[in-house]
């Protein structure tokens, strides 16, 4: 489920199949690109909470942002999908711009092993909404991860 601005978008999401050794960083570069983003913010991952802006979980981060933060705080450009050992039906969350507050809920689908991919550590899988545009730009993303081969639904 996505929100932003106030506000929640049912049905529009995106189910992706990820190597394991991809970053946290890199899994933020895809999101902006499934989505058509074009403006960059800052952004962070968050396991273990239900509020990106709680101190309870752990946080993954852009280093440039990690002195801003408190908690349980973690560079995201060194952080796997696979050193995370994420399970099937993990639920975690992706914040993406501080002000609009879009809030992805990414959801595990499938930690099976896949096979090496040639081009991109990624394929999206399925796709379903529009990405809306408006002023805002509004966006939405459910995502699923996986140990090996990361199965995003957002």
């Amino acid at each position: 489920m996505l929100c932003g601005c106030a506000q929640e978008f049912e049905g529009i999401y995106r189910v992706i199949d990820v190597l394991s050794n991809v970053t946290l960083d890199e899994l933020h570069a895809i999101i902006f690109e499934l989505f058509e983003r074009f403006d960059g913010h800052a952004w962070k991952f968050c396991f273990g909470t239900d509020s990106p802006y709680s101190t309870e979980g752990r946080h993954y981060v852009p280093r440039y942002i990690m002195d801003s933060e408190t908690g349980d705080v973690h560079a995201a450009e060194e952080t796997t999908l696979d050193s995370l050992d994420l399970k099937d039906g993990t639920t975690f969350l992706y914040l993406f711009d501080f002000g609009d507050d879009w809030l992805h809920r990414i959801t595990v689908l499938s930690s099976a092993e896949a096979s090496p991919r040639a081009r991109k550590p990624w394929k999206l899988v399925e796709k379903r909404g529009k990405v809306l545009r408006s002023t805002l730009m509004r966006r939405s993303t459910r995502t699923m991860t996986s140990r090996r081969n990361t199965n995003l639904h957002g």
